[in-house]
């Protein structure tokens, strides 16, 4: 089983590829270019990280950013 994935989410329009740990659904990075979120995941999954469980701080601001981002898309979505 893959401890990393890529998901693909749309925010304004644009393609932006999350880096997702799949034991504990953690938003690792968020990137535009879907390449490099691919060599990321790859990286992580052959040991450049901590197999499968990174702890909260290290991602607190990914996840910040990509929460933020999410609001904002909810949000104008309830002006339209």
């Amino acid at each position: 089983m893959s401890r990393y994935q890529v998901k693909r989410r749309v925010i304004n329009l644009k393609d932006h590829f999350d880096v997702v740990e799949t034991l504990t659904c953690k938003v690792i990075e968020t990137y535009e270019n879907k390449q490099m979120a691919h060599e990321l995941a790859r990286l992580l999954q052959s040991g450049s990280g901590f197999d499968g469980f990174t702890p909260g701080f290290f991602v607190e601001n990914t996840n910040r950013q990509a929460n933020a981002e999410v609001k904002e898309i909810r949000s104008q979505k309830d002006v339209d």
